[in-house]
Parts: C-alpha cells; structure tokens; sequence
C-alpha cells in the first residue's frame, strides 16, 4: 500500500517493497529519504529504472508541477523517511518556504533524477545499437555466404514475391557497397563484432549532452 495521504511521518522505518507513491496517484505528500534507497518503477516493469539514495526527496518532480506520479516509488532497501502532506496549489515557494535545506535537497533530487533518467535511456539506447550493429553485421555475412538470394523477385511455389527480410537486408548491402564497403571473403569473429557504420550512412552511438560531473 502506498503512504496515507494526509499522515504525516516523522523519521519513520519503512521495509523494503513498501510503496511511497503509486503510478496515477495525485502528488500530495512531501517525502524526504533520510537513510536508504528507493527505486523508480516504470508501470509494467519488474526492475527499477533508477534508484535515489539518502538525503533526497523521492516524487517531488510531480509535487513541483502539481501532478499525478508516472511511476511507482518503491522503497528496495531498509530506509528512513519523513512525510508531510502539502497543499498541492501553494508551489514551490510554499512547498519549501522558510526550509532552505529542504529546498537544497528538492532541486538537487530532480536534478539527479534527470541525470539517472538519461543514464538508463542511454543503457536501453546501447542495446537497441547492439542490437542494429549485429542484425546489419548479419545481413552482410548472408550476403556473402548466399548472394543469389538477394534478389528483387524470389520464386517460390511457382509465384513471385518479395522477401521484406531480404528487402530489409538489401538496402544494408546496397548502402555498404555504395560507400566503398568491402565484405572479406573469409568472415571471422573480429569482422562480424566490428562496427561498419561509416559504411552504412549511420550511427551505433548515443551522445549525450548533460555533463554527468554537474550533477555530483
């Protein structure tokens, strides 16, 4: 069950798999994390995304924009927490008025927030690169062991079609050769790990533009 709302919390032990907050669930509590963790769930997920640590203020991001939460707020470790109920229309002023450290702990929370939402996009943004890497890596080794696949028309059953798997593994090929791309005629292990994306017109990495070192 998640925090009562309207029931303060002064320092209070709470277990791991308590629930703060709930996905849909209007942001009206004040929460700060004096000791432990709690851990960011997207709905549908099993893991958590992200996970805030001691001395920051899980849920308030939707506090300051007065909405609901969009994930779950789930306690993973032993912990300690604090919580007050808040008016949900006086702001960030009224929110943190005459509490400077709390104020501190606020923007600071959101900030790491923001930074650990861009690490885990950019873990989900690598694997979904790995993952182009090795399927265009792989059409061009199917290239190369069975060319006469590739083909505009297959006959099949006595019937013309077009693979849209071969398609698809096409347009890699044509792509790799038109930018100067040689495909060995012996494939190995190195080769087929290798990234060819100058010869693909594209690219397997994530940039980001956020200093990490900001946010320490």
């Amino acid at each position: 069950m998640p925090l009562e709302p309207g029931k303060p919390l002064q320092q209070q032990k709470v277990e791991p798999g308590t629930v703060l907050f709930q996905s849909g669930q209007s942001a009206a509590m004040l929460c700060l994390l004096h000791q432990g963790e709690v851990g960011i769930q997207i709905p549908g997920h099993k893991n958590p995304a992200y996970r805030l640590g001691n001395n920051t203020c899980p849920g308030f991001a939707a506090l300051l924009r007065r909405e609901k939460y969009e994930t779950n707020f789930i306690v993973t470790k032993p912990s300690v927490i604090s919580a007050f109920p808040v008016n949900r229309e006086q702001g960030f002023q009224g929110l943190v008025l005459g509490k400077l450290n709390v104020a501190m702990l606020a923007v600071r929370t959101v900030a790491q927030e923001i930074m650990q939402s861009m690490q885990a996009i950019k873990q989900m943004e690598d694997f979904s690169a790995y993952l182009q890497k090795t399927l265009d890596n792989m059409a061009l080794a199917y290239y190369r062991c069975n060319p006469q696949v590739f083909q505009n028309q297959i006959e099949a059953g006595g019937e013309s079609f077009v693979d849209p798997v071969i398609a698809a593994a096409r347009i890699v090929v044509d792509s790799f050769q038109e930018h100067g791309g040689e495909i060995p005629e012996t494939l190995n292990r190195a080769w087929m790990e290798a990234d060819h994306s100058q010869f693909l017109d594209r690219t397997y990495e994530f940039e980001s533009s956020v200093d990490q070192d900001g946010f320490q």
